[in-house]
Order: C-alpha cells, then sequence, then structure tokens
C-alpha cells in the first residue's frame, strides 16, 4: 500500500484522524460512499440521514470538527437550517454543504456564513479531499 511508504501520505491521515465529521444525508447510498471516502481519507465520522437525527447527535456529543450536510433534505430542515442549529452549541464548525442542484440555483441558495464549503454533487475523491483540507484549515 502507497501510504506505508510514503510518509507524507501517513502525516496526512494522522492528521485527518484528529478531526470528526458528522455527514447528514438522506439517501442511504449516498450517505454510505460519503462516509466511505472520508474514512479512506482518515478522518472519523458520525452519520445521521436528516436534519432532525443529526441534531440529536450534536446535542450528545462533546465536540464536532465538521458539519458536512446535504443542503436539500426531507423532514422539513434543510442543510443550511442545520448548520444555524448546529453553530449554537459549536459556533465555530466548520460545514460542507453537498448538493446536487445545478449552479444557478445553488449560487441564489448558498450563502451560508463563514467557514463554509460547497461541493457539487456527484464529486470525487480529489475534489473532496481539497474541500475538507480547505474547511478544516486552521485559520478558516
Amino acid at each position: 500500500m502507497e501510504s506505508a511508504k510514503n510518509p507524507t501520505v501517513i502525516e496526512a491521515r494522522t492528521e485527518r484522524a484528529k478531526h470528526s465529521i458528522l455527514v447528514v444525508e438522506d439517501d442511504p447510498l449516498v450517505r454510505q460512499v460519503s462516509v466511505g471516502l472520508l474514512k479512506v481519507l482518515g478522518y472519523r465520522t458520525l452519520e445521521a440521514h436528516d436534519g432532525s437525527s443529526a441534531l440529536l447527535l450534536l446535542n450528545e456529543i462533546e465536540q464536532i470538527d465538521l458539519l458536512f450536510t446535504d443542503i436539500m433534505m426531507p423532514g422539513g430542515m434543510t442543510g443550511f437550517q442545520l448548520a444555524e442549529a448546529a453553530r449554537k452549541k459549536f459556533p465555530r464548525l466548520r460545514i460542507v454543504f453537498t448538493s446536487g442542484y445545478n449552479e444557478e440555483n445553488l449560487t441564489r441558495l448558498f450563502s451560508a456564513g463563514p467557514n463554509a464549503r460547497l461541493l457539487r454533487k456527484p464529486f470525487e475523491l480529489r475534489e473532496l479531499t481539497k474541500v475538507m483540507e480547505e474547511a478544516l484549515k486552521e485559520d478558516s
């Protein structure tokens, strides 16, 4: 395996393992793929299928570094509303919003405030890697 030979890859995974990510996605397959890719990158993950279950998790945990959430979800709570509620407990929470909407609709919707990034679905591992690294930078 390449990471066993490459100290840079090992260092990146070790650094990433310090971060816990809450993945919120209503589509089970998309959620499974997202969680799987984040684990491949070395992140610790929790998962929820909608905003309500994510809020329950957020109330139970001491620390979360990043909220990785779909924008449009069933159940009456959008990713934006979830982010707003989550920031009440974790004011400096970093957020990656995901969406399959076209660019024009996303531009109108996306005004998520500080420490937020947007990742369009479907995404590739390299795009995910870049967005996660940008979102989790200390100076963000």
